[in-house]
């Protein structure tokens, strides 16, 4: 089982991090944008992480003309470009045991769990072995260290 996360190319680098992608994680702000990066059977999963996410994708699903576009740190595609029968809700119980069992955060701090300790959780419901690969973050005072090795040359 193979999880990525976001929009994390893999064609480009698939020297150091194979082809093959089983399921890949995102939420609005981080759609790939090129699907070919997936392969054909990678179960799409929606992380929703406020309910903005949800209005964003019934627009995308319905194809209706998006409304929404305040409220995201980085503006979301205006329409979808997968396969919509490989699409799938991540169960928000998985994100919540992430933030308030796993990182033990609490509601009052507005610190938030992230895509990939998120990823990690579900990975240790649904395997009895997990290996991580790329999984780190710079600290809070670095600036310049990038947060994905991917990023690195992009402005």
């Amino acid at each position: 089982l193979i999880l990525r996360l976001n929009d994390a190319p893999v064609k480009e680098h698939k020297k150091d991090v194979g082809e093959r992608t089983s399921i890949r994680l995102f939420f609005p702000e981080s759609v790939l944008l090129n699907p070919l990066e997936n392969n054909d059977d990678t179960l799409m999963v929606f992380v929703p992480f406020k309910p903005l996410d949800f209005l964003w994708l019934r627009e995308v699903l319905l194809k209706t003309r998006i409304k929404v576009r305040c409220g995201f740190w980085h503006q979301p595609p205006r329409e979808g470009n997968g396969n919509v029968s490989q699409l799938c809700i991540l169960n928000p119980y998985v994100t919540y045991e992430a933030m308030y069992k796993l990182l033990q955060l609490n509601t009052s701090n507005r610190r938030y769990a992230t895509t990939g300790i998120i990823a990690l959780n579900l990975a240790l419901h649904m395997c009895q072995e997990v290996i991580i690969a790329g999984f780190g973050y710079p600290g809070n005072h670095d600036n310049t260290t990038p947060i994905h090795c991917y990023n690195i040359g992009r402005s």
